[in-house]
């Protein structure tokens, strides 16, 4: 019966749909300024992405990821030192000693960068593409270590004289958090493109509608509007 009375609101229907657009909106314009603060063509990433994503299928993954990541990072920094060369002269004198050495100690990679194989923006979305995805295959190696910390965190807690009273809240909810987390002991990760995921999952404004829908709903129907 609430469900039905909440339908047949018209000004709260329209206030979700308002506000829903105003979160597409916001999720858009946010998506695209975190895009132009990286520093990184979308058009470039995308292309990056198609001829790279098969190394998550790849049996010896980790190994070509860390490998990557450190080779595109080095080559963009040898990118970098050029554009800032190019730009400012004097600025880049700071710099000249730190090229010298990175081109002494990687001076295969240097030769490849000197070729023009991959343009300034090419670099930057390969080195992006790379680190990402080895930093999540790190967490992911170390995921079962967190995992059985939280477990044996939650088991030293419950031993403690302040959280061991079995009938207290602070008890229960310890407990279950250990059933939680024993459930995820023996889960295997994959690797995966879990760049929309984040994207939302690290959108904060949403959480903030979230807050202004249910301050509406409460004012809706609230008891006085009973």
């Amino acid at each position: 019966m609430e469900f039905i009375r909440i339908v047949k609101n018209k000004k709260f229907i329209a206030a979700v749909i308002l506000l829903l657009l105003l979160n597409s909106v916001a999720f858009y314009i946010t998506q695209q300024r975190n895009i132009a603060a990286s520093g990184t063509d979308i058009n470039t990433y995308k292309a990056v992405f198609a001829e790279n994503a098969n190394v998550f299928s790849e049996p010896d993954a980790q190994t070509l990821l860390t490998q990557n990541s450190e080779k595109f990072q080095i080559l963009l920094s040898f990118a970098e030192m050029e554009e800032q060369k190019a730009e400012n002269t004097e600025d880049y004198a700071a710099y000249a000693a730190e090229e010298a050495l990175l081109i002494q100690e990687y001076p295969a990679l240097y030769q490849e960068y000197t070729a023009g194989t991959y343009t300034y923006a090419e670099l930057c979305a390969l080195a992006d593409f790379y680190a990402h995805f080895a930093y999540q295959l790190d967490y992911q190696g170390s995921y079962q270590a967190y995992i059985d910390s939280v477990i044996e965190n939650g088991k030293d807690l419950s031993a403690k004289k302040l959280f061991a009273n079995e009938s207290s809240f602070s008890y229960k909810s310890i407990q279950k958090s250990i059933l939680d987390f024993e459930k995820n002991k023996d889960l295997d990760l994959t690797l995966t493109n879990d760049l929309p995921v984040s994207a939302v999952l690290n959108y904060q404004i949403g959480d903030f509608i979230l807050i202004l829908l249910c301050v509406f709903l409460t004012i809706a129907f609230g008891p006085e509007k009973m």
